[in-house]
């Protein structure tokens, strides 16, 4: 895979994401990215408030620029311990793997639609959803403020 085409498959993810948020009614303000790209697993904020927010006529979800430098720029080293499997071993190929997702009625997390038909799969279980949070602040992807 080119970092082109992790991009893409993040974009497309982005949007099922910001999708799902609109007809849940919990608009969505922070997505943080998981990915494995080299054998290493990297995390970073992809989607969050800006000054300007710009809304496409089509169906009223933010447009605009993302620019994503290939890891390790701007990426944090992140140890979630999330990975891919081909044949039933596990994999190092380049990958995204989930999302974080901070929304105004609380987070959640969703494994990539590459694993899942095309489909994002969310966790429903608020122990994974905090572990993943915790360790994602271990990585230093964002700061808590209490």
């Amino acid at each position: 895979m080119t970092w082109q085409n992790m991009i893409d498959e993040i974009l497309g993810d982005i949007k099922k994401i910001l999708s799902a948020s609109l007809n849940s009614g919990n608009r969505v303000e922070h997505i943080i990215a998981m990915v494995q790209w080299h054998g290493q697993e990297y995390a970073t904020r992809v989607f969050m408030p800006t000054d300007v927010e710009v809304i496409s006529g089509d169906d009223g979800l933010p447009a605009g620029m993302s620019v994503f430098p290939e890891p390790p720029e701007l990426w944090f080293r992140s140890d979630i311990g999330w990975r891919p499997k081909a044949n039933s071993v596990y994999t190092k190929e380049d990958s995204p793997l989930a999302y974080y997702v901070i929304g105004k009625n609380g987070s959640g997390v969703c494994f990539a639609s590459r694993f899942h038909d095309g489909k994002l799969n969310w966790i429903h279980s608020e122990e994974h959803i905090d572990l993943c949070r915790d360790r994602l602040l271990v990585a230093g992807v964002w700061k808590f403020k209490p």
